[in-house]
């Protein structure tokens, strides 16, 4: 029933993404609280901002944090914007913890909606639009139930910065360069290089690219030990089957309906393989049949 207040101290060298905090006392450790270390300029919500003539004035790019604190409020903010800009707007509630559903969107400068989010990331709001002409702009956020509340926070990374939804492929052996395919906004060109240290951790990392608009948001990519293998093409009958060694990570599209993949490789009696597919989870379409 006490409030503790704290200062925190972000080193600039800090990894983005989201930390745990949690209370020690003398009753013991409470629960984990989600904390988003982002590179984003931050702004804070004004009480004001509950009309679109109060609309709070703010710069992008930016990360503003809000919050609704009573049923049926709405919250404004008011931006310049540039045509053709393809805009970003993603908004953290639900993923935080919070038990707000916001329903998002962007007016023009005289409050005539262009665009509306309500489920994209699980119940969180997401936009990605492109501008249509210089001018003002407005971003509207509430709870798309129209609750509110002390706990009805949010917080919102909007700007023209590049957003991945995902990549191909997926994964990379450690300590090569990685040449992949990208799938998202605000990229100048459709392919990446990863470099992926020697010492980085096996398994699945969240990674952000770096373009000169800025540092994309995370997506997940499998690092591993093992040797990588492009499918070739046309592999989709036995017996053109690509020839692979194992154990090896291989990487491969479906390219249409009725496509299948075959790859052969030689065992010895008793061998034990495990073959496992990384798909959905990455990203991908495909409800894989191995």
């Amino acid at each position: 029933s006490k409030t503790v207040r704290a200062r925190l101290a972000i080193t600039g060298d800090a990894a983005l993404g989201e930390r745990e905090l949690r209370v020690a006392t003398s009753a013991g450790v409470s629960n984990p609280l989600p904390l988003h270390i982002g590179n984003l300029p931050e702004i804070l919500e004004k009480p004001t901002n509950n009309t679109l003539e109060q609309a709070q004035r703010v710069e992008l790019p930016a990360a503003i944090t809000g919050r609704i604190n009573a049923a049926e409020q709405v919250d404004y903010y008011r931006f310049a914007g540039k045509q053709g800009q393809n805009l970003i707007v993603d908004v953290y509630g639900s993923r935080l913890g919070t038990p707000m559903d916001p329903s998002l969107a962007i007016l023009d400068g005289a409050g005539k909606e262009l665009a509306r989010s309500e489920d994209f990331n699980g119940l969180d709001s997401f936009l990605a639009f492109e501008l249509p002409q210089d001018g003002d702009y407005v971003l509207q956020i509430r709870d798309f139930r129209y609750l509110g509340g002390d706990a009805f926070r949010y917080r919102v990374l909007v700007g023209g910065m590049p957003y991945v939804y995902s990549v191909f492929p997926f994964g990379a052996r450690r300590g090569q360069n990685a040449e992949v395919e990208v799938r998202g906004h605000n990229f100048d060109t459709p392919k990446l290089t990863l470099r992926i240290d020697p010492n980085a951790p096996l398994g699945r990392q969240d990674i952000r690219a770096r373009t000169a608009a800025g540092i994309s948001n995370p997506f997940p990519f499998n690092v591993t030990d093992l040797p990588e293998v492009m499918e070739s093409e046309p592999n989709s009958a036995i017996d053109q089957a690509d020839a692979v060694s194992l154990p090896t990570a291989i990487n491969g599209k479906i390219s249409g309906e009725k496509d299948y993949d075959a790859f052969k490789f030689n065992v010895e009696k008793d061998q034990q393989f495990v073959f496992e597919v990384l798909a959905n989870r990455f990203g991908s379409a495909l409800d894989a049949l191995l």
